[in-house]
């Protein structure tokens, strides 16, 4: 292969990579149109059938280096026994929301990933089925043991996806959003507290996107 070849293929390289950098990151995209994403959010309803709603608050610095343009927080309480768990909705450009998942955010946290990531599929009406991965945190130097269940996906066009690489499956999206579920799982009522968290995802996920359909 003759050195002009090769420059040309290095070129190429160069050209291809930093045009998928440029996607991914958001370079190149319109921040008004992440900034009205963004600001859907915040009127997604705070009660989804008898679970109550209550904001929460995520460090500033944490947001930014997470790369959210817009965040929420909310721990839900089911009225009916008391169950709670929490949520987490972010907007933003796909490289900083597709890298940053609970095997990352977690585990700086001082959290270790008991069992493989395994996928959820929640139920839906018409269409497919809007897909999570499902995966078990603890942290068992804490002083109270703390062992939890996290559901985690992310949205384009397309409806809810988890696909097994994230960065490059949404590379091309303007604009993505993350959500992170929540539950702590205690003993005996670990199975009561994942099927109440798969029951609220499957309430929320319309409730959600009537929200984030509206212009």
């Amino acid at each position: 292969m003759t050195r002009v070849v090769l420059l040309s293929i290095a070129v190429a390289t160069v050209l291809v990579d930093g045009v998928v950098y440029g996607l991914w990151t958001g370079r190149w995209g319109n921040a008004r149109t992440v900034e009205q994403a963004a600001a859907r959010m915040e009127r997604v309803p705070i009660t989804i059938g008898e679970w109550q709603g209550e904001a929460r608050e995520l460090g500033a610095k944490q947001a930014e280096q997470a790369g959210f343009t817009g965040y929420w927080l909310r721990r839900y309480e089911r009225r009916s026994d008391g169950m709670a768990i929490q949520v987490m909705l972010a907007c933003g450009r796909p490289g900083p929301l597709c890298v940053h998942t609970p095997m990352v955010c977690y585990a700086g946290a001082g959290f270790q990933q008991s069992e493989p990531p395994v996928k959820f599929l929640a139920a839906a009406d018409t269409g497919a089925s809007p897909e999570f991965w499902q995966a078990t945190f603890n942290k068992p130097e804490a002083v109270v043991p703390a062992d939890l269940r996290i559901y985690w996906s992310w949205r384009t066009s397309e409806g809810w996806r988890a696909p097994g690489n994230p960065r490059w499956q949404f590379a091309r999206e303007p604009v993505l959003f993350k959500m992170y579920v929540t539950c702590a799982l205690t003993g005996a009522h670990e199975r009561h507290q994942d099927e109440a968290c798969r029951e609220f995802i499957r309430l929320f996920l319309p409730e959600l996107e009537k929200t984030l359909a509206q212009p």
